[in-house]
């Protein structure tokens, strides 16, 4: 919980969603979770589920998760199929959103001391929004702190 204060704390209604996900024992990013939870999905592979995110960056024009079917927490977790299919993922997305050719931020976070709120490993896509020149309005960053 101490991540979720961290990154949440102007936004009360992510910390109650987050304490109430806890409390459940079920996992939202779990193949049951996402249809619950009423996730927009973009695309599936074998092993992978991409789906929108609920809670987009600020900033962001595109906000996708991609995320392992299995519920895993750590990179360590994942078989080499499931790496493998990276290059899938990425045509999926890319078919999709035509306009991630151009550019876009992947992020992903491990344990406490990676900033994870939600124990499912998952990978963040980000695009950031293009001003009037197809520049990034706000880069995507990823910085320590």
């Amino acid at each position: 919980m101490k991540n979720v204060l961290r990154y949440y704390r102007e936004r009360p209604e992510l910390v109650e969603k987050n304490r109430r996900i806890e409390e459940s024992g079920r996992c939202p990013f779990c193949p049951e979770g996402l249809k619950s939870e009423g996730f927009q999905i973009v695309g599936e592979t074998t092993s992978w589920t991409i789906a929108s995110s609920q809670f987009p960056y600020r900033g962001s024009d595109v906000h996708l998760l991609v995320l392992p079917k299995r519920h895993v927490i750590t990179s360590l977790d994942l078989t080499s199929w499931e790496w493998e299919q990276w290059p899938e993922i990425l045509r999926i997305a890319t078919t999709e959103f035509p306009f991630l050719t151009t550019g876009f931020g992947l992020a992903m976070r491990e344990n406490v001391l990676g900033g994870v709120t939600l124990y499912h490993l998952h990978f963040h896509l980000i695009v950031p929004k293009a001003n009037a020149e197809g520049g990034a309005e706000v880069p995507v960053n990823f910085a320590i702190g």
